[in-house]
């Protein structure tokens, strides 16, 4: 291993160990910190003291005091507010959850997001990262065993490689960005500042929902052009087994794709290129009029499969560029030496030799007309997407018209029955309660004399008489 490889290796694990630290600190940024106490909250020598907090009043006549104060201000309507139950609010805005106050599976996702994904996700890229690197330090770049020997073999076509770097450049775009808005509150805002942030995170923003649905494309194109050469073949279990030769240094012979191109390609290219594509769309259009716990959702899932994305991808650029020697010429250039296709793909190298994989270069031109096609469609495609809905005809834009008229009437007649509920359970427990204590509780119009009145009810309380003849009146 060369010294500026070394060189190279080691600012980057010293790179890397800094952003250890600072994930570190983001932890704890996710959290909520307790609030400070009053003996220690001033560094000044004189002491404010912190009159004691006076418990919350919840008995019913409260209850009754601050409805008749403060409508639509006490805990029994937020808790009919926070169940979302058909009628308890209303509004005249016409869309999808619009009338909806409070969501309480907005903070479940705010948590899993926050704690869970972003602790867990970002950790898991720098082990891996710190373990590639290990690796490398200790391995250095895998050679080949003979000499090269001077004779090329086309392995990539050109469409062959213009697929894989479109594909490799729309992820780089979307693994970046990604990171920045996964990562970047509790990173990268304590180092740059708000005003670089917040440029990068706007620019991150559109880069990653314009270059989402061409990685979509990319994926679709790389699973047609490489599948037919991805089925399980003879020696794959070997590779397996051997774990590609990294351990025994004799890689097993296998055909063009070894089991570990194999994996990556379902299980990574395929299956999570699938997942975060179509999880992508849900979050890339919210004007399909889906819910929000079904972007929550998506969101979540899209999460999840970007880190696992990027965990496989880094394993995949690492044996293409430094891990192993020749491999990234093989897709840059397209030709592979003989040894090379002999030590590390034996049966496709014999398969080559014989004659019975007929390679043939794709001409560019077909290839470039074919792309420029596919990103005019793809244009299209996002503008007709992003279009507002267009208005309703006449006679349809009175007939919903009427429609939410009567929406409207059936929920302010719902909003207003449960208003008197409230406030028959209200006055109910106030009745009650001073039944107990002896007092009679009338309803009655306006205050009267010598007894004190709730306003919202009409209740009137006055001492119970007692038993005898009342005094004579003078």
């Amino acid at each position: 291993m060369s010294m500026v490889d070394s060189s190279l290796v080691r600012s980057a694990v010293a790179l890397l160990a800094a952003l250890s630290f600072s994930l570190v600190g983001a932890n704890a940024s996710f959290a909520q910190a307790p609030a400070p106490n009053a003996e220690s909250s001033s560094s000044s020598s004189t002491q404010i003291p912190t009159p004691p907090r006076t418990p919350e009043n919840t008995s019913p006549a409260a209850e009754a005091q601050r409805q008749a104060e403060q409508p639509f201000n006490n805990a029994p309507v937020w808790r009919e507010i926070r169940s979302n139950m058909p009628g308890t609010t209303t509004t005249t805005v016409v869309g999808r959850e619009t009338n909806v106050l409070i969501q309480p599976q907005g903070q479940t996702w705010r948590t899993l997001r926050n704690s869970d994904i972003s602790v867990f996700g970002g950790w898991a890229l720098v082990v891996l990262f710190l373990v590639i690197a290990t690796f490398y330090w200790v391995k250095g770049t895998l050679a080949l065993h003979e000499p090269p020997t001077g004779r090329v073999i086309l392995r990539f076509t050109w469409l062959d490689r213009f697929i894989h770097w479109s594909t490799a450049i729309t992820f780089s775009i979307l693994a970046i960005s990604g990171l920045i808005m996964l990562f970047g509150k509790a990173v990268l805002l304590p180092l740059i500042g708000y005003t670089l942030f917040s440029w990068l995170a706007v620019l991150g923003k559109n880069l990653h929902n314009f270059a989402g649905p061409l990685f979509s494309l990319c994926v679709l194109m790389l699973f047609f052009n490489f599948v037919r050469d991805n089925f399980p073949g003879p020696g794959d279990w070997q590779w397996i087994r051997h774990f590609g030769g990294l351990i025994s240094k004799h890689e097993p012979p296998s055909g063009r794709f070894n089991a570990g191109e194999k994996l990556w390609f379902w299980g990574g290219a395929s299956m999570l290129g699938i997942i975060v594509s179509m999880s992508g769309y849900v979050l890339d259009f919210p004007n399909f009029d889906q819910s929000r716990q079904t972007m929550q959702i998506a969101h979540v899932i899209h999460s999840i499969g970007a880190v696992l994305f990027m965990l496989g991808a880094m394993g995949h650029i690492y044996m293409g560029t430094l891990g192993m020697a020749g491999a990234y010429d093989a897709m840059r250039t397209g030709y592979v030496d003989e040894e090379w296709a002999r030590e590390h793909h034996a049966y496709w190298y014999n398969d080559v030799k014989a004659g019975r994989v007929p390679v043939q270069e794709a001409d560019p031109r077909v290839v470039r007309r074919t792309f420029v096609a596919l990103m005019v469609v793809a244009s299209f495609g996002l503008a007709i997407a992003k279009l507002p809905p267009p208005p309703p005809m006449d006679d349809a834009a009175k007939a919903a018209a009427e429609e939410k008229k009567a929406k409207d009437a059936a929920a302010a007649e719902a909003a207003k029955q449960l208003q008197a509920r409230i406030e028959d359970k209200v006055a109910a427990r106030y009745i009650a309660e001073q039944k107990a204590k002896g007092i009679i509780v009338t309803p009655q119009m306006g205050p009267t004399a010598g007894g004190s009145t709730d306003t919202s009810k009409g209740l009137s309380s006055q001492p119970e008489k007692t038993m005898g003849h009342s005094p004579a009146k003078k």
